[in-house]
């Protein structure tokens, strides 16, 4: 089942317990760039977080920021699948539901930025185009954008 995450308690504690178990699958672990809590706070209460649920956990969770409203612009903050249920599309369905989100508010187009190969590939195959490649931390860095 596919949800937007609310502002809620019940919401908080789902999102800290998923950040908590993908945390290490990230490149450069989300909790050496900040506190996992701040984090979740920050997300439901200034983002948008689309979740899939099997059980009662999530298992594959993206986070965006639809708040550039002047320019236009939507950022990823994350996207994430857990390792047990990688491979069933579930990362490219909630891409899919963010982009039609950012249309029907009327943004002229998505940021995403990765170091993950898996995840640039993913972004590129539902027509992200690569606009900038940096080191962050001795790892190379693409950015890459979605016109809508």
């Amino acid at each position: 089942m596919i949800r937007i995450l609310h502002n809620t308690n019940q919401d908080y504690c789902l999102l800290v317990s998923y950040l908590h178990l993908v945390d290490k699958d990230f490149g450069i672990p989300l909790s050496q760039k900040q506190n996992l809590e701040t984090y979740a706070t920050k997300l439901l209460d200034k983002g948008i977080v689309t979740v899939v649920i099997e059980n009662d956990e999530i298992v594959s969770c993206i986070g965006f920021y639809c708040n550039d409203v002047d320019n236009g612009i939507a950022y990823v903050s994350m996207l994430s699948t857990l390792s047990k249920t990688r491979g069933k599309g579930y990362a490219k369905l909630l891409i899919g539901e963010m982009i039609e989100l950012c249309k029907k508010k009327r943004f002229k187009s998505i940021i995403s930025s990765s170091i993950n190969p898996v995840a640039i590939s993913l972004y590129k195959s539902v027509g992200y185009e690569e606009i900038k490649k940096e080191i962050v931390d001795n790892k190379e860095c693409v950015t890459l954008e979605y016109m809508l």
